[in-house]
């Protein structure tokens, strides 16, 4: 719902602003994950309520749906990135960054992210299959996932690439950025702060400068704010997803199928969650410290409010 509300938040905004651009896109694949989240969770449940029937395998479909919001999660960590980077960047170094960034960059940087997450899957989208099996202890047949064997090369590279690499690298970069950010806002406040001291131009002139340079300020303090504390949810709820692979990796019983597999499906139930919380809690952001978002949203809402009164008159 919280996404659903963003994408007509920023549709009615409009895009003629490179962040806009890159959060539409953060909030498009957050939905498509938490979407197919959904849908895999729900064929998990349905598998545990009537899965021991013959033709309703639900878990064999869930796990076929999991490689597709794994996609739409890859495309949130790159875009989480490149939100950062851009960022960290124009408020580092404005001179020069500032014309590299532009909107129609930013445009086509989220559609090679979207087009390149695709193709990358597609080895994975192409490869499962189901065919039917009988089982002979329970004496029936059963559908059953399948998977080519020359695709074992793919799954290969997509785990090391989206489950180890990914979220390290993007995790050491963003907290980067955060760290940039952090400082050059506390900059801005003391600077916001010091305004007004030390000039010798005419009454009327210095307050119309100080009142400009001001609006500036809270703005710019307003964009890196949002900027740092999406990279904070992001950083705090990807690090369940990277302390479980690696204790995996050095650990190979923590795992699934293995001797903590009751543990392990725990903290992968927990690292789940804080997925989701990363693709649902970004709004609190935007209404706290994006005024353009926040006047838009409430004009949303007065005339949401307003129509069921037009209907009763």
């Amino acid at each position: 719902m919280t996404n659903i509300i963003n994408i007509i938040v920023f549709s009615k905004i409009g895009f003629s602003e490179s962040s806009t651009v890159v959060l539409f896109g953060l909030v498009l694949s957050d939905l498509g994950f938490l979407f197919l989240s959904c849908v895999s969770q729900t064929l998990d449940i349905l598998d545990s309520a009537v899965g021991l029937r013959p033709l309703e395998p639900f878990k064999q479909f869930a796990y076929q749906v999991l490689w597709w919001y794994n996609m739409f999660y890859d495309v949130t960590i790159l875009l989480t990135v490149f939100n950062a980077v851009q960022k960290c960047a124009c408020v580092a170094i404005p001179l020069t960054f500032k014309s590299i960034f532009t909107t129609s960059r930013s445009i086509k940087v989220t559609v090679v992210i979207y087009s390149a997450a695709v193709i990358y899957y597609v080895p994975i989208f192409a490869s499962p299959g189901t065919w039917t099996r009988f089982d002979y202890s329970r004496n029936w047949t059963r559908l059953y996932n399948y998977y080519y064997p020359q695709n074992k090369l793919a799954f290969t590279v997509v785990h090391i690439f989206s489950r180890i690499i990914l979220p390290l690298v993007s995790q050491v970069i963003v907290i980067f950025c955060m760290i940039v950010l952090i400082y050059k806002l506390r900059e801005a406040q003391r600077n916001r702060r010091s305004m007004g001291s030390g000039t010798e131009l005419p009454a009327n002139t210095y307050n119309r400068i100080s009142q400009q340079s001001h609006k500036n300020t809270a703005r710019e303090i307003r964009a890196i704010q949002t900027v740092t504390l999406v990279s904070a949810i992001f950083v705090v709820c990807n690090m369940p997803d990277i302390l479980i692979t690696f204790t995996n990796k050095f650990y190979p019983a923590f795992g699934d199928a293995m001797k903590y597999e009751g543990a392990f499906k725990m903290c992968s139930a927990i690292q789940d969650v804080f997925a989701v919380i990363n693709s649902a809690v970004n709004i609190f952001v935007y209404l706290k410290y994006n005024s353009k978002y926040r006047r838009k949203f409430t004009e949303i809402r007065q005339k949401a409010c307003r129509f069921p009164k037009r209907l009763s008159t």
